[in-house]
């Protein structure tokens, strides 16, 4: 209540002979403010009793028989008694307390007190005003606005709050843990300490916009920016302006989004529509070229039927049928690789604890049953023992592409493929040395290419070029390394040493 007003109620409880006592208590009585006047024993010497009754409803009398200091909150109590000290000694003061009406609920009241000294006396001129439904109002408020800044903390969007400098006040965890820098390195501090040039000058020009145009900034926009890590991080975002009760400007908001993750499944889609497209180009050429060579040998089936005029004799009939079987096998392992690579592009590939001598095993099996014509022997050291990486039954596709490898680059009588198993330094490495034809420096580094095969078979046709170039990127996949090396150091032709190191997990 203005001082003015305070000193006309003071001016009210003096005894004066230009107002009749009766008027100004009268006057006194109407008013919608609590009126007390007390001494400095804390006795009352004045109220309005009229409303002293509606708010407490106590009756007066029976009021006077109870202690004022008894009805004030306990919580309040200590409060009030400094407060009415610093009055009595001259001072205006303003306060809240709450006082226990006759059914034991208690009411809010903001206090207005000034002193009121006379010759023989202090005594204290209290105006109280029954603010119960504003505090209840605003408790409301308060447990409102706590719910929606615990929603807001712990939401899985970032959110912050900036003033307009730019100056960030309030910042929620997950923005902290996009940004990379504590709630503590960002209050306080303005965004353009947190950025560098392009960044900075792309956010300002952003905010500036919002600032002038009051139009938010759309939340699929795209940023780009560092981090405190010195990583480069891609969201997207919502900016746009606070403003305060009257409506004027005052700060900025904003939502941010981290999409990283769908930035970098947009590059594995293209980059897997890219790869798709060669695989579906390469499997058309090579589908092609197999089916041609069937009909070619076909023809040759039947044009010796036609110009002898009799039966083809076991012999021919049966490299006929060979022939036929190899260019069968071939088609059958090119779909297979295909489907294994569309399966690894498509992110159908989760690592996990994988036995890898039962997968050797089942490559060899397959292997030796796909060249029925061919004296081969595969040894498989330390079989005995079970060995564990980080992988999957992917790497049966790795192992069988190598032993096909070794068996169709070979001349001898006898293939010898000889798999060695060590493990050293948290890495199992796996040795497959052949007897086969070797390899040159210069091939080494491109048989893992999309058609790297470059050594002729047999009967002089080109591999497929898919094989080797599915192995490197299973081993990539699963965290580890394969090169190619000559069996014997100083001699390309005696063999080829296929070694692959995959982390070892127990």
């Amino acid at each position: 209540m203005p001082l003015k007003e305070k000193n006309y109620v003071k001016n009210c409880l003096e005894d004066s002979p230009n107002i009749n006592e009766a008027k100004y208590r009268k006057l006194l009585e109407s008013t919608n403010n609590l009126i007390v006047q007390m001494d400095d024993k804390l006795n009352i010497l004045y109220i309005n009793k009229i409303l002293f009754s509606k708010l407490f409803n106590y009756d007066y009398n029976d009021f006077e028989k109870r202690k004022l200091l008894n009805l004030i909150h306990p919580e309040d109590r200590q409060n009030f008694i400094n407060e009415m000290g610093h009055i009595f000694r001259g001072e205006q003061r303003c306060f809240n307390l709450r006082i226990k009406n006759k059914n034991g609920n208690y009411i809010w009241f903001e206090i207005n007190g000034i002193s009121d000294r006379d010759r023989r006396n202090i005594n204290a001129i209290l105006i109280a005003q029954e603010i119960t439904e504003i505090i209840n109002m605003y408790k409301k408020l308060e447990k409102t606005r706590k719910k929606y800044l615990t929603i807001i903390k712990d939401m899985g969007e970032g959110y912050y709050e900036i003033d307009l400098e730019g100056t960030f006040f309030f910042v929620n965890k997950r923005f902290c843990e996009i940004m990379g820098y504590s709630e503590e390195e960002l209050i306080g501090n303005n965004y353009k300490s947190f950025f560098e040039g392009a960044s900075n000058k792309f956010l300002f020009e952003k905010f500036n916009k919002v600032f002038t145009t009051r139009i938010p900034y759309p939340p699929q926009t795209e940023f780009k920016i560092r981090t405190k890590n010195d990583r480069i991080i891609y969201f997207e975002g919502l900016i746009d302006l606070l403003y305060n009760s009257e409506g004027k400007r005052v700060g900025f908001y904003g939502f941010v989004r981290k999409i990283n993750q769908r930035k970098k499944a947009q590059r594995e889609l293209r980059e897997t529509k890219t790869v798709l497209d060669s695989l579906k180009d390469l499997f058309a050429h090579d589908i092609n070229n197999i089916l041609q060579s069937i009909y070619s040998v076909i023809r040759l089936m039947n044009m010796s039927v036609k110009n002898k005029g009799k039966e083809i004799d076991p012999k021919t009939m049966l490299n006929f049928i060979k022939t036929i079987e190899k260019l069968i096998f071939r088609a059958n392992k090119l779909s297979k690789d295909v489907i294994s690579i569309t399966k690894i592009e498509n992110s159908e590939f989760r690592l996990k604890k994988t036995e890898i001598i039962a997968l050797l095993e089942k490559a060899k099996k397959f292997v030796i049953q796909s060249y029925p014509q061919k004296n081969i022997n595969i040894t498989i050291e330390d079989k005995n023992h079970k060995r564990y990486v980080n992988g999957n039954e992917f790497l049966q596709d790795v192992f069988e592409n190598i032993l096909i490898n070794a068996v169709k680059y070979n001349k001898q009588e006898i293939v010898e493929i000889n798999v060695k198993i060590n493990e050293k330094d948290n890495l199992i490495s796996i040795e497959f040395i052949d007897n086969g034809i070797g390899i040159s420096d210069e091939e080494k580094e491109q048989i893992f290419q999309a058609r790297g095969d470059t050594r002729e078979t047999l009967d002089n046709m080109k591999g497929l070029g898919l094989g080797l170039s599915l192995v490197k990127k299973i081993i990539l996949k699963c965290q580890g390394e394969i090169w190619a090396e000559k069996r014997e150091s100083d001699d390309s032709s005696m063999g080829t040493k296929f070694i692959i190191n995959l982390p070892t997990i127990y």
